[in-house]
């Protein structure tokens, strides 16, 4: 298991081979299956003994010749493969030779390369495998603790990259803020690998160097100055004074209505 799984909660119990389904087969490698005679078993008290009787004139298998597979674990009735393109994505399938149990397919596309392989397939349209199974095990009311959100939102920020990949939707982030509501916890944003600058072996980055540039001055002379005709703006005629001893009150007829009379009237 590679160091980027390492965060997963129960990542110790993840193993590389399949249930033995409760049968343990013994196997002779190098071994002429026609030398044996018959095999026998013997129970004394709580173990079990087998024996390999060799015909005769023929040498029994020895210790490195006897290999010993299955047997591990309890016999199960229901495989379940998560994500992957392809049956080429699960080696311990073997489409020859498959298994009695049923499988069961849960990802984002569907499986190609199954030939007759009885496979029912739970796969839809998702930003990833982490958000279709979250989304059916909302469906079947099934419980989620604190462990399983910080994994399955592990899964989805994983494969979007941090919510920036184009298969993001609406639906993604309603998940993941359901998964945080759960308990889960974010394992950090995605951040893009950078190059780093290539430095000589040994010595520290170089700082910035700042160069001076040199900035010639020179003032600027003042322009000659331009004659412009000045036109002066026309003064009114100031009122002429009023001579001492003229009456500046009107006569009282003066503002009566004037009648003429007269006897010419030619």
């Amino acid at each position: 298991m590679t160091v980027e799984y390492n965060r997963l909660v129960g990542i110790d119990k993840v193993t590389t081979s399949l249930g033995g389904g409760g049968n343990l087969v013994i196997q002779f490698d190098g071994y002429d299956a026609n030398k044996i005679d018959r095999v026998s078993y013997d129970v004394d008290g709580a173990t079990f003994k087998l024996t390999v009787i060799p015909k005769a004139g023929n040498q029994s298998p020895v210790q490195n010749q006897v290999k010993l597979s299955g047997g591990e674990g309890e016999s199960s009735d229901l495989l379940v493969l998560i994500g992957g393109d392809d049956l080429d994505h699960f080696p311990l399938i073997n489409p020859t030779n498959p298994p009695t149990t049923k499988l069961v397919h849960i990802g984002i596309k569907i499986l190609g390369k199954l030939g007759t392989l009885p496979v029912v397939s739970f796969a839809k349209p998702a930003s990833s495998v982490s958000e279709v199974v979250t989304a059916y095990i909302k469906e079947m009311n099934l419980p989620i603790d604190k462990d399983m959100a910080t994994n399955l939102l592990g899964g989805i920020e994983a494969h979007t990259q941090s919510f920036i990949a184009g298969a993001v939707t609406p639906a993604t982030f309603e998940m993941a803020a359901e998964l945080i509501k759960l308990g889960g916890v974010r394992g950090g944003a995605f951040v893009p690998p950078v190059s780093p600058t290539p430095t000589s072996l040994g010595q520290p980055p170089t700082q910035p160097v700042t160069q001076s540039v040199p900035f010639n001055y020179q003032p600027m002379s003042a322009p000659a100055p331009i004659d412009v005709p000045v036109t002066p703006a026309p003064v009114a005629p100031a009122p002429a004074p009023i001579q001492s001893g003229e009456s500046v009150t009107p006569p009282a007829d003066w503002l009566n209505p004037k009648i003429y009379t007269g006897t010419n009237v030619s």
